[in-house]
């Protein structure tokens, strides 16, 4: 993506009073490796972005990749945020295709955008770190148990329970009840729910609930995304064998 860097610096206050974001969608319209029809810029959120499909070259893949961009403002910590996510990665190996996996799943839902009431990629990832913090000393077959059993606890999770990569999951005391629906805590901002948008969490777990059924009834669905076990996948972990979760490992990470 360095070709995003051709852009140049963008101005404090030019002629036509254009925010940041709106001089970069104009920019952004006269470089060929950008699909200008997808161009779309989005003001009214917490955080400011331009959404885009950028077109990769041969070199690249050929395949294009839908990316958001925001500017960096006192309000936004964005370049923290992915230092955090970049030492998260760090310490947990599962964590990049677990995160992955369920990132393609909520797109294809139309699930994974903040500003539409979805789930972040941020948020995603505090919520998937926060689950391997609370899984710390127990054993798993392969990334697809892990996957499985985070799966199984978003589908039943309710306003009363806190992710946090500090404590993993937990109750919210009564003293800190939440109206949110969901609860992530930002590790930059202390006490700060970085999933308070996220007003479709419903959806987002009868997505994921439906994907679990049909997983256990062993069918499988021919799409980019296949979540799909053997008739004896349960909740519980310890039950599975390790060849039948390589099986399924397989049929997940077909992205």
């Amino acid at each position: 993506l360095e070709n995003i860097l051709e852009v140049g610096i963008l101005e404090s206050g030019n002629e036509t009073k254009e925010s940041f974001v709106q001089q970069l969608a104009r920019h952004l319209r006269k470089f060929a490796f950008i699909n200008a029809e997808s161009l779309k810029v989005v003001e009214k959120t917490a955080i400011p972005i331009v959404s885009v499909e950028y077109i990769k070259s041969d070199a690249e893949g050929g395949k294009s990749l839908m990316i958001d961009i925001s500017v960096q403002s006192p309000n936004h910590k964005g370049l923290l945020a992915a230092a955090v996510v970049r030492e998260l990665l760090e310490i947990f190996p599962e964590l990049c295709p677990i995160t992955l996996v369920i990132k393609s799943f909520l797109q294809q839902q139309g699930l994974s955008k903040a500003y539409t009431g979805g789930l972040s990629s941020y948020c995603l990832t505090l919520m998937v770190a926060s689950f391997l913090i609370h899984q710390a000393g127990r054993k798993f077959p392969s990334p697809a148990a892990l996957l499985l059993d985070f799966l199984h606890l978003v589908s039943h999770i309710n306003r009363t329970w806190k992710f946090s990569i500090a404590l993993g999951i937990s109750k919210i005391p009564e003293s800190e009840t939440s109206f949110d629906p969901l609860f992530v805590e930002d590790p930059l901002q202390a006490k700060k729910n970085a999933a308070q948008n996220c007003f479709r969490i419903t959806a987002i777990k009868a997505a994921i609930k439906e994907a679990l059924e049909r997983a256990e009834k062993g069918w499988v669905r021919e799409t980019h995304l296949d979540i799909s076990a053997s008739t004896s996948t349960s909740s519980g972990c310890g039950e599975r064998q390790e060849e039948e979760e390589e099986g399924m490992l397989n049929k997940i990470f077909k992205i």
